[in-house]
């Protein structure tokens, strides 16, 4: 009875070593299928699908090597590029090769036929995926905003260490020019507004001497552009975009002149050879009332402005030192007073003085 019992107690054992000698071959044999699997992958360039740049800029397109647990010690490709778009200029080793300081980088560039060839050589094998070689440009100063053209790879081929061929993919990219945004700011009378912040653009540019501004922004940008200036207010008070991809020229604003209190000049003034300007602006839109006093309360002159349609906006009236009977009044200080519905009462004085 005994031995029944041992012999069954061996036959169970031995059922289940059996069973995980099976399990542990089947571990050995997906282990070789996944590393049979990992070394059949290609190595992997690609070029960047998100390539930007404004026109007149320099850029650095990488070229991408991914060696897919392979020991990759050559490689060469072909980068192709729209040569009226972008003008090679140069290249450095990326920081895949510059790491292990073996590498032996040859890069041929044709703008002519808008072509880069490129050869790299090492004894060590390349250590992990990243940059491989950065692809120096200049983009074309007539570049329109929102063109791309496509960067393409050709004549692919890399080897291990051992100089065996090693199966490979390529995937090109894309290039595209940033959109401009760009006008100018002028005021009423066609003169040039600088120093005029457009808030909200890259930067917050200002605008030069002559009124204009131009910033660049990434593809599909959204924003909301304000002009501000401590001495002005603007029409269109704003511009809203929404995902520009393309140059917006023209972006022009125009330009009012903000007065807090009112100011006459020049004075005194000679109204022989000149004539004096009364500048002034209502809180309230509204048409004003100017009149002239002489020192004793005596009303001298009166004029009417244009109804105005915005706050603060500045407006003027010229005297030529006339009183209202066209007759040139005596040298003295003169007082003026301002007042428009809405709008709290103004004054100052003037002198005339005639040589």
């Amino acid at each position: 009875m005994l031995r029944i019992k041992e012999y069954l107690m061996f036959m169970h054992l031995k059922k289940n070593f059996l069973l995980l000698q099976r399990v542990v071959m089947m571990l050995y044999a997906l282990a070789a299928i996944c590393a049979s699997a990992a070394f059949a992958q290609p190595v992997r360039f690609s070029l960047p699908n998100n390539a930007t740049g404004a026109a007149g800029e320099s850029i650095t397109i990488p070229l991408q090597l991914d060696p897919a647990n392979h020991a990759v010690g050559s490689f060469d490709a072909t980068v192709e590029f729209k040569n009226t778009l972008l003008t090679y200029t140069g290249f450095a080793a990326g920081p895949v090769l510059a790491a292990d300081g073996s590498w032996l980088v040859d890069v041929n560039g044709n703008n002519a036929s808008g072509a880069i060839t490129i050869g790299a050589f090492s004894f060590a094998p390349v250590r992990g995926s990243g940059a491989a070689v950065l692809l120096h440009f200049i983009i074309s100063a007539t570049a329109t905003g929102g063109d791309t053209a496509p960067l393409s790879l050709r004549r692919l081929a890399a080897t291990d260490t051992n100089v065996t061929a090693l199966p490979v993919e390529g995937v090109g990219g894309k290039f595209t020019i940033k959109p401009a945004i760009f006008g100018r700011i002028l005021n009423a009378a066609g003169a040039a507004i600088s120093g005029v912040t457009l808030s909200g653009l890259p930067g917050d540019p200002t605008t030069e001497a002559r009124g204009y501004y131009r910033a660049t922004v990434e593809p599909e940008w959204i924003g909301t552009v304000t002009p501000s200036h401590s001495s002005h207010t603007f029409e269109p008070p704003s511009r809203q975009y929404n995902k520009i991809n393309r140059d917006m020229s023209e972006q022009d604003y125009l330009g009012a002149e903000v007065l807090t209190t009112p100011l006459a000049f020049p004075s005194p003034f000679n109204p022989t050879v000149e004539t004096a300007q009364i500048r002034f602006a209502l809180k309230s839109p509204a048409k004003a009332s100017i009149k002239i006093f002489d020192s004793s309360g005596e009303l001298v002159r009166e004029f009417s402005s244009a109804a105005t349609t915005r706050p603060n906006v500045a407006q003027s009236i010229h005297w030529d030192g006339r009183n209202g009977r066209g007759v040139m009044v005596a040298n003295g200080v003169y007082f003026y007073i301002i007042e428009a519905a809405g709008n709290a009462r103004m004054s100052g004085k003037i002198g005339v003085v005639r040589q």
